[in-house]
C-alpha cells in the first residue's frame, strides 16, 4: 500500500463517519467492538455477558455480571481501536485480495454469533443484521471485487480507530455514569485522565497502522 492510498482511505473513513446516515454503520461497528471488548474482558475475569445493546444513535451498552471492574471498564475504549488495527492490518496484508473475503466472513460471523447469543431487543437485532449484511453482501459472487472489498475493510478498520480517538473526547466534562467515571470510582484517578489515555491509545493504533503501511512499501 502506498502512503497516498493510506491517507486517501483515512480521509474517506473520516468523511463517511461524519455523514448523518451513511456514517451510522461505521459508528455501529465501532460501538459493537467497544461493547464486545467490555464483554470479553468480563468473561476473561470470571464474569458473564448478559446482553449487548446497540442503539440507533450509535451508542450502546454491555450488561454483564461479575468480572473485575477496572479492566472491564477500561477494555471498551481500549479494545475498540485494537479491533480496528487488527482489521486494517489483516485487510492490507501482502495477500490482501485473497484474504479479504475470509476476513469479511469472520467479521460477519462474529457479529452474527454475538447477536444470536446476547441480543435481547429488536433494535439491537436489526442493527446487528444490517452489519452482518453489509459485511457478507460483497461475498456474493456477482458483488465480489477483491480490490473493492479490501478497500472497504481498510476503511472499516480506520473508521473504528478514528471513532476510538473521538469518542473519549465526549467524556471530558460529562456528568453521570460512564466508563471514565466507573474507573475514577474504582481507582480514585480522575475520569479526564482515563479519557486522555484512551485517546492516546487510539492514536497509537493509527500510528501503528501508518507504520505498517510504510513497512509494506
Amino acid at each position: 500500500m502506498s502512503a497516498l492510498r493510506f491517507w486517501l482511505l483515512l480521509f474517506v473513513a473520516a468523511v463517511l463517519s461524519a455523514l448523518p446516515l451513511i456514517g451510522l454503520p461505521l459508528r455501529w461497528a465501532g460501538t459493537f467492538f467497544h461493547e464486545l471488548s467490555h464483554g470479553l474482558m468480563a468473561a476473561a475475569t470470571g464474569g458473564d455477558i448478559v446482553r449487548i445493546v446497540l442503539r440507533t444513535d450509535g451508542s450502546g451498552l454491555c450488561v454483564f455480571t461479575g468480572g473485575w471492574g477496572v479492566p472491564v471498564a477500561f477494555a471498551g475504549y481500549a479494545g475498540a481501536p485494537l479491533w480496528g488495527l487488527g482489521i486494517f492490518a489483516l485487510a492490507s496484508g501482502d495477500s490482501q485480495r485473497d484474504d479479504a473475503p475470509i476476513l469479511a466472513g469472520l467479521l460477519g460471523g462474529t457479529v452474527a454469533i454475538t447477536a444470536l447469543l446476547y441480543a435481547r431487543d429488536a433494535v439491537t437485532i436489526v442493527i446487528s443484521a444490517l452489519l452482518v449484511a453489509l459485511l457478507l453482501l460483497p461475498l456474493r459472487r456477482r458483488w465480489r471485487n477483491g480490490r473493492a472489498l479490501q478497500a472497504g475493510l481498510e476503511v472499516l478498520g480506520l473508521a473504528v480507530m478514528l471513532d476510538a480517538v473521538q469518542a473519549p473526547l465526549a467524556l471530558f466534562g460529562l456528568s453521570g455514569r460512564h466508563d471514565g467515571a466507573d474507573l475514577a470510582a474504582h481507582t480514585w484517578l480522575p475520569a479526564p485522565l482515563w479519557a486522555g489515555l484512551w485517546c492516546v491509545l487510539a492514536g497509537a493504533c493509527l500510528w501503528l497502522a501508518w507504520r505498517r503501511v510504510r513497512a509494506l512499501r
